[in-house]
């Protein structure tokens, strides 16, 4: 059985694939994240200060979760775009994108990769509140490098993974806004920091977040 968004938000524990459905995501970025805006102050790795805004768009949600990646070059291209943007949100509310939909079988090996997405989503409010970051230069990431386009770096450990949310200044608007969501497990072989390494460190100094609504309903019961 599908849980709430505020049953998903409480979690101390990862969620299991099939205690999710799409739509939920939705709500609970609807409920978490959408039209919130978040400022933080830190210092650069020149240790000057600088101030920023963070805020998300509906326009954003189908992105993070890799959506579009799933169908890519299996449907046609004039398709893609009922799985991302703003019409991919609304297929999502009116019940023709579902998890049912991307776990066809012949998208299944995809919906596959793409499940830590899934299951780790919940925690990018938490990340928020209290957030580690760098500032990410994607030539630097070892290895086979990375298509990750993103200015600032945030991340933190969760349950034996790193969860990081990539986010980009919009000049015309002011305000940074998440270009990327992603997740690298912990395992033995594997330290997971594959993404933070060799990178500039940002010191986070203040975090200016929304209240989450215990705090709010904790605020009105005190006010009464």
């Amino acid at each position: 059985m599908a849980l709430t968004p505020e049953q998903l938000f409480s979690l101390e524990h990862t969620p299991k694939i099939n205690d999710l459905t799409l739509n939920l995501l939705k709500e609970y970025y609807e409920y978490y994240l959408l039209n919130e805006s978040y400022e933080y102050t830190y210092e650069d790795e020149y240790n000057v200060a600088h101030t920023i805004r963070l805020a998300f768009k509906v326009e954003n949600f189908c992105h993070l979760l890799g959506i579009e990646s799933i169908v890519k070059h299996i449907i046609k291209d004039r398709e893609l775009s009922e799985y991302k943007g703003l019409k991919g949100w609304e297929n999502i509310c009116n019940g023709t994108l579902t998890f049912k939909n991307l776990r066809a079988t012949h998208l299944k090996k995809r919906f596959k990769d793409k499940k830590n997405k899934f299951i780790f989503f919940f925690l990018i409010p938490h990340l928020l509140k209290n957030p580690k970051a760098v500032s990410f230069r994607n030539v630097k990431v070892t290895g086979s490098g990375t298509r990750i386009d993103c200015e600032i770096l945030f991340y933190s450990e969760y349950f034996a993974a790193y969860i990081h949310l990539g986010i980009k200044k919009d000049v015309e608007q002011n305000c940074y806004f998440p270009m990327s969501f992603f997740v690298e497990k912990i395992t033995p072989s594997k330290a997971g920091d594959k993404f933070i390494l060799n990178q500039d460190e940002l010191i986070i100094n203040a975090v200016t977040a929304p209240l989450s609504m215990e705090e709010v309903a904790a605020t009105k019961e005190l006010n009464e």
